[in-house]
């Protein structure tokens, strides 16, 4: 995580206006911080609390659009039945013995 382009830890306390990177996985998040609660309140209202930036949105959804183009066609969804293995495996004994 990065609080104002630096690198922190998570125990770092915050304050308004601070922009945060958030990396989930294969996710980057731009976040900034709108407000700070005194007690710990229920997500719904946290979510009051921060905004993410319209560039940070755009990105994440070019990249899941690019992600679902990948995986198209990628695999037929199932496992191939005892038929089909065996066609494969023929295929590949013929593609070795080439």
């Amino acid at each position: 995580m990065h609080v104002n382009g630096d690198r922190c830890k998570p125990g770092r306390k915050l304050h308004p206006g601070d922009r945060l990177t958030v990396h989930r996985g294969q996710e980057v998040f731009d976040v900034e911080v709108l407000g700070i609660r005194d007690q710990r309140r229920p997500a719904k209202e946290a979510r009051e609390l921060y905004a993410e930036t319209p560039e940070s949105v755009a990105r994440r959804e070019s990249e899941a659009a690019r992600h679902r183009e990948d995986r198209q066609g990628a695999s037929p969804g199932r496992r191939p039945d005892k038929r089909e293995r065996r066609t494969i495996r023929r295929f590949i004994r013929k593609e070795v013995e080439s």
